[in-house]
This record gives C-alpha cells, structure tokens and sequence, in this order.
C-alpha cells in the first residue's frame, strides 16, 4: 500500500512539473534572425490586376480558390489526380515560387 501511495506521489509530482514547466514564460520555437524578414507586408495591386498565387498541391489550390475566386491567378505545384509523392521538383518549381507574391 505505501508503494502504491508513493507511486502515485511521483506521478503526481511529475505531472506538477510539467504544468507548471509549461506556463512558463519565454520564447518557444525557432527565434528569427537578423536578416530574415519579421513583418509582412500588404502587396500593392493596380486595379485589375489579381494577386498570384501559389499553391503546394491540388487540395490546397481547390480552398485558395474558393476564397479568392477570380482575384487570383493560381498556380498548383502538384497538379490535379497526381500525388505529391509522386511528383518530382523540377526548376519550373522555382520559377513558380520566385513568381508568386503568395505561397500557400
């Protein structure tokens, strides 16, 4: 009975901790640095122009679009009925992105 009791002491304790360990105060994850951007910015478009977007795979492309709808010029990486395993980068994925103003 006293080990039982004393078991259940240490979880008890250690579930303490790690609460208590999780309120604490400080930075979590990656911290930026100096040189990586640490605002975003709105992107200035002329009237009638559409924002161009690109998209990781299909599925994700189907929601940009039914947000953006013709606002848009969408662009999917992997395209429709192609798994994204199966689908190998290529320098056109670079060209893409560099040409996208969003990437989602």
């Amino acid at each position: 009975m006293r080990a039982r009791s004393a078991a259940f002491a240490v979880l008890w304790l250690t579930a303490l901790l790690l609460g208590v360990a999780g309120c604490a105060p400080g930075p979590v994850g990656p911290q930026p640095t100096a040189d990586a951007p640490q605002t975003l910015a709105a992107v200035a478009l002329a009237p009638g122009d559409r924002l161009r977007v690109l998209a990781t795979t299909s599925i994700v492309a189907d929601v940009v679009a039914a947000v953006g709808g013709s606002r848009l010029d969408l662009t999917s990486l992997v395209p429709a009925g192609v798994g994204p395993h199966s689908c190998g980068p290529t320098p056109q994925y670079v060209r893409q992105g560099a040409d996208a103003q969003v990437i989602f």
